[in-house]
């Protein structure tokens, strides 16, 4: 799946806006979820490739695993 970050909160978590089915689904993602590139290199914004699987004790709520970056990381001079 894909979608956009559109939070990033203190304690190593963030939210994630998916692209599926057309509907803002907002996923949460913890630091550890995240794959080739520091948590902390993050922002708001950047669009980013993940898979969604339901949580242990209630595969009724979803969280975002091996979240991935799309976007090249954005330089300023």
């Amino acid at each position: 799946m894909t979608g956009t970050i559109t939070s990033i909160r203190p304690g190593g978590f963030g939210f994630i806006v998916s692209d599926a089915y057309n509907r803002p689904w907002s996923l949460p993602f913890r630091a550890e979820a995240v794959l080739g590139t520091e948590f902390a290199q993050l922002r708001i914004g950047d669009r980013v490739r993940f898979d969604q699987v339901g949580q242990p004790g209630n595969v009724q709520r979803s969280h975002a695993v091996r979240v991935t970056r799309l976007d090249a990381p954005k330089h300023t001079h």
